[in-house]
């Protein structure tokens, strides 16, 4: 393979550490757009490659598909690393934002009603195209901006295609936001796992703090299990938190997965019935007649880039960019990165990772992408 020169700018401090990967902000040099960089050391991640066929697949239906996920934008490799470029998240997640960023270390009401709308939506969407997701939580739940409740949702390296009443066995995820049933290997776990981490990351905006969270994992499961999370506040009736949100944690928390309600039907909850006015609408990358001419106009102005592929100088919309991208940079191969020490744009994204995948980066052709991870400060990924 000829090696050719890289069309990203990489900033030279990282803006989050996994343990495998170190995570930049970079920019394109012929859109200007900004992005995250994935860098994995592929010597750090020999023989692993076969843990993560799956995760391709799902990356392939969910990038570019919906308002509220993540989506890779490209790949290529150097001669001793793999970078992923997904969307840039600005506005942290949602661990920041109810710890850091609230007067109170609390979301108001207004807020959880929208993020959790979109989440909601995010989610239903995963499942309908029968992807369980698994990682579910505050630190999985970006921003695009400091200014905005607008999120996506990332950090697919857990999630799995289920194919109908297929069930899983393993214990995999963050130990706070685990449902009941993940810990009988014998029953198995499906969908409802996710519609329970909903539960807790509401839970967790209102309250301020993680229903189950305790000083042990031991503690935790049982508390987990035995559905001992309810705050004084619920119990006296003095909490901030309205009857209808009250009602759709419990409805998330059920015991039983099979008494959950589906993603679907969480929309519909009195809770997020006028929640949808509140956020951008999540909607699929389609490309129309007009959009496709768009495209063209951007091309005929384009600068053409170091490896023969045409690059256009200003910025694809979202809807638009998808396409572009999959057909003219997926894949590229660089000898090295430029590096600067400096990008016009802030670096105010959060974008460690607890590494809950790894890469397949021996495959020339297509390898297993992952997006964009981040480090839980108070729980720990548990893969057995």
């Amino acid at each position: 393979m000829i090696a050719q020169k890289s069309d990203y700018i990489l900033a030279k401090k990282p803006i989050g550490h996994g343990t495998y990967s170190t995570v930049f902000e970079c920019k394109n040099k012929y859109t200007g757009s900004h992005y995250a960089a994935k860098r994995y050391t592929k010597n750090l991640v020999y023989g692993l490659q076969t843990l993560l066929q799956s995760e391709l697949e799902i990356l392939k239906r969910v990038s570019s598909t919906h308002a509220h996920i993540l989506s890779l934008v490209d790949q290529f490799e150097t001669e001793n690393c793999f970078y992923l470029v997904t969307d840039l998240a600005e506005g942290g997640d949602l661990f920041d934002r109810i710890v850091h960023h609230s007067s109170n270390g609390k979301l108001s009401e207004h807020a959880a009603k929208s993020i959790t709308w979109q989440l909601v939506s995010a989610t239903e969407f995963l499942h309908r195209n029968n992807i369980i997701h698994r990682d579910i939580k505050a630190e999985n739940i970006f921003f695009q901006s400091m200014q905005s409740n607008t999120l996506l949702l990332g950090d697919f390296g857990l999630a799995k295609v289920l194919q109908e009443k297929e069930k899983l066995y393993d214990v995999s995820g963050t130990l706070s936001y685990m449902a009941p049933e993940m810990f009988d290997r014998e029953v198995g776990y499906s969908f409802p796992i996710d519609v329970w981490a909903i539960g807790v990351c509401l839970y967790f905006m209102l309250e301020g703090y993680l229903p189950f969270d305790c000083d042990s994992d031991e503690e935790t499961k049982d508390a987990i299990i035995n559905k001992k999370y309810f705050s004084d506040a619920w119990e006296t009736g003095a909490a901030a938190s309205s009857s209808a949100a009250q009602d759709l944690i419990l409805q998330c928390l059920k015991t039983s997965g099979s008494e959950r309600p589906i993603s679907l039907c969480l929309k519909t909850h009195h809770f997020l019935l006028d929640a949808g006015d509140m956020a951008t609408p999540p909607t699929q990358a389609t490309i129309d007649v007009d959009e496709l001419n768009q495209i063209k106009t951007l091309l005929l102005n384009s600068t053409p880039s170091t490896h023969g592929a045409n690059h256009h100088n200003q910025t694809i919309p979202r809807t638009l960019r998808s396409p572009l991208h999959k057909t003219q940079l997926y894949g590229d191969y660089c000898a090295s990165p430029e590096c600067r020490t400096e990008i016009s744009t802030p670096l105010l994204s959060r974008q460690a990772s607890h590494e809950s995948s790894l890469l397949d980066l021996h495959l020339k052709v297509e390898r297993p992408p992952g997006l964009m991870h981040n480090d839980s400060q108070q729980n720990v990924a548990t893969i057995v």
